[in-house]
C-alpha cells in the first residue's frame, strides 16, 4: 500500500513539473508578442507538422501548408518590426520586387513588366534577366505578384528554392487571415515557377517536426540492426560481386570519376538514342553539332579535358542534365522533356542572337537543350562563368552555328 502511495505521489509530482515547464515555456516563447498569441497559435494548428519557437527575439512558426513547406517569422523590434512569409518553391533563379522607394540592389538588371503603373510603384530586378522576363510574362503571373506587392511596405523575393514575402513594418490587424490569404497566392505563384524550364530539378521536401527521444532510440536500434546485417552479408561474400556488378551496370557510360561526384544516381541511367527525338537529333547532326547523352566539352575554357555533360533518364521518362567541370558538379537539373542536346562551341556563342544579352562572357562552351522544337524561342543554352550558370535564350536555336 505504501509503495502504491509513493507511486501516486511521484506521478502527481511529475505531472505538475511537466505542467509548470509547459506554462513557463509558452510564456517565454510568446514574450513580447501578446497581441498576436491567438493568431499565431491558430496558424500553428492549421499548418501540418508545425512547431513554434523563438529565434533570438523573433517568433517563428514552421510547418507545411498543403504540399508546401513554409516558415513564418515575426520580428517585434521597434525600429524594424516585420513579418516574413517564406514558402519553399521550385525556383531556380533570383528576382526581387520592391517599392521604388526602397534601396536599390547593387546588382541585377531592371525588368519591365506589361503594367506600366506597377513598374512606376515597384522596381523588379534580377541577376538572371532572361529567365525573369520569361517568368513575369507568363499567363497570370503578374497578377499574382500584384496581389502580394500592393503596398509600399511589401516586397517579394524569389531565390533558389523559395519565395519570400516581406511586410515591413508589420501593422496587421488580423495576422492569421493575412498569412492564410497570402500563402494561398504564393502557392499559385509556386505553380507558375514549377512550369519554368529546369524547375523539375528543385526538390521540395515537406517539413517534418523533430521526433521524440523514443523515436530516435528506435531509429538508432534499427540502424544498429542494419549495420549488423550488412556486416553479416559482407562476411558471407557470395552476393557481394552481384551488388557491385549491378551498380556498374546502372552507371554504364558515366566515367567513374564523374559518377563519384553525382548525387543520387540510383534509378537513373545514361540516355540512349531511342530516348531522344530522331528527327531533331538528325537535324542537329546535319548542322555539324555534337549531340548525344555524353558530351565532352570545355565549359571552363581551360581545355583540360575534365568537362563533361550527361543526359540521364529514369524509368518514368524524366530527363536529367548533369554538368561537371574540372571534376566538380556545376549543374544538375531535371526536365520533363528533352528532345535533343548538343554542345555549342565557345567560338560560336558570340554569333548567337540572344533574346536578352548574357550578363557576362561565358568561360567556354555552351550546352543546347531542345525541349520544344515547334517553338524555336523556347529552348535554352546553358553557359557558365566561373562555375556559375548563365541561362541564355536564343531568338531561334535553329540559326545557331555549331
Amino acid at each position: 500500500m505504501a509503495t502504491h502511495n509513493i507511486f501516486l505521489v511521484l506521478s502527481a509530482a511529475t505531472f505538475l513539473f511537466a505542467l509548470v515547464i509547459a506554462v513557463s515555456t509558452r510564456r517565454s516563447r510568446f514574450s513580447g508578442y501578446g497581441e498576436i498569441v491567438k493568431d499565431v497559435e491558430r496558424l500553428s494548428r492549421t499548418l501540418l507538422q508545425s512547431e513554434t519557437f523563438r529565434d533570438g527575439t523573433d517568433l517563428v512558426v514552421r510547418g507545411n501548408h498543403g504540399r508546401w513547406p513554409v516558415l513564418v517569422r515575426f520580428s517585434s523590434a521597434e525600429e524594424s518590426s516585420a513579418l516574413s512569409i517564406t514558402l519553399h518553391a521550385p525556383a531556380n533563379f533570383q528576382m526581387l520586387v520592391a517599392p521604388v522607394s526602397a534601396p536599390k540592389p547593387e546588382t541585377g538588371a531592371r525588368i519591365r513588366t506589361a503594367d506600366g503603373l506597377f513598374d512606376f510603384k515597384f522596381s523588379t530586378t534580377s541577376e538572371q534577366p532572361v529567365v525573369a522576363r520569361m517568368f513575369v510574362a507568363g499567363a497570370g503571373t503578374l497578377q499574382l505578384i500584384k496581389k502580394l506587392c500592393w503596398a509600399s511596405f511589401t516586397s517579394l523575393r524569389i531565390g533558389p528554392g523559395e519565395l519570400e514575402l516581406l511586410v515591413r513594418p508589420c501593422n496587421i490587424a488580423n495576422v492569421f487571415d493575412y498569412v492564410q490569404q497570402h500563402l494561398a497566392t504564393m502557392e499559385k505563384l509556386a505553380e507558375s515557377l514549377r512550369a519554368m524550364p529546369g524547375a523539375d530539378a528543385i526538390r521540395i521536401l515537406p517539413f517534418r517536426k523533430p521526433g521524440n527521444r523514443m523515436l530516435k532510440a528506435a531509429v538508432a536500434l534499427a540502424l544498429s540492426i542494419a549495420l549488423l546485417e550488412a556486416s553479416h552479408l559482407s562476411a558471407a561474400g557470395p552476393g557481394q560481386e552481384q551488388v557491385f556488378a549491378s551498380q556498374t551496370l546502372a552507371h554504364e557510360g558515366v566515367l567513374p570519376s564523374d559518377a563519384a561526384n553525382i548525387l543520387y544516381l540510383k534509378g537513373w541511367r545514361l540516355a540512349q538514342e531511342a530516348d531522344f527525338d530522331a528527327n531533331e537529333v538528325g537535324w542537329l547532326r546535319a548542322q555539324g553539332a555534337a549531340t548525344g547523352a555524353t558530351l565532352p566539352s570545355d565549359f571552363s575554357g581551360k581545355n583540360n579535358g575534365h568537362d563533361t555533360a550527361y543526359i540521364l533518364v529514369n524509368d518514368e521518362g524524366m530527363k536529367r542534365v548533369v554538368v561537371l567541370s574540372e571534376g566538380r558538379l556545376i549543374y544538375d537539373r531535371r526536365y520533363r522533356q528533352i528532345l535533343a542536346a548538343a554542345r555549342v562551341p565557345a567560338s560560336d556563342l558570340n554569333a548567337i542572337e540572344w533574346r536578352a544579352p548574357l550578363p557576362a562572357k561565358p568561360d567556354g562552351d555552351g550546352l543546347l537543350i531542345v525541349t520544344k522544337p515547334e517553338d524555336p524561342t523556347a529552348n535554352l543554352i546553358l553557359t557558365f562563368k566561373e562555375g556559375s550558370l548563365m541561362l541564355g535564350a536564343p531568338v531561334n536555336y535553329q540559326k545557331v552555328a555549331f
